[in-house]
């Protein structure tokens, strides 16, 4: 029974250990970028299932005291039009730790008419910095559509968490 016991944890460590990617670590947490009194905080996580990382965002507004109000956000409880909600805002892989590149959909765009927005996803690790990060979204879709994005597309994100 002992023997049994052990091989079960032993099978269950080893599955936990492949499951995880060293090349998700940098970017894993609370990131923020902040300008006058906004700020766009993203929470970036594992996902366990494809060894992917996902995240959602977060748009806030501060007052004069430094109270947080959020004016938007990724995480819905509800997509309009269907009885369902957000798993996630972006799904990304990174190969080498330094840049992850995935998809990202803003679910806040401009005009108020479309439900979301899809974009292509970079983010990179600054040189020498291993709290700032590069993070760059861009329209990948129809030309004859301006979308517009309310989440930044080109800012230095600092990780807080």
């Amino acid at each position: 029974m002992k023997t049994i016991l052990t091989i079960i944890i032993s099978v269950l460590a080893i599955n936990i250990t492949i499951a995880q990617n060293p090349n998700n670590a940098p970017f894993l947490g609370t990131w923020e970028f902040q300008e006058n009194n906004k700020i766009f905080r993203i929470n970036i996580w594992e996902n366990q299932t494809n060894d992917g990382i996902d995240g959602h965002y977060w748009l806030i507004e501060l007052d004069a005291n430094g109270n947080e109000t959020i004016i938007d956000q990724s995480d819905k409880e509800k997509i309009d039009g269907c009885n369902c909600s957000w798993s996630e805002a972006f799904s990304a892989y990174s190969k080498d730790g330094e840049e992850l590149r995935g998809l990202i959909r803003d679910v806040t765009p401009l005009p108020k008419d479309r439900t979301w927005i899809d974009g292509l996803l970079s983010m990179s690790i600054q040189e020498n910095n291993p709290t700032a990060a590069h993070w760059i979204v861009s329209y990948d879709g129809p030309i004859y559509f301006e979308a517009r994005f309310q989440i930044p597309t080109n800012c230095i994100l600092t990780k807080v968490e």
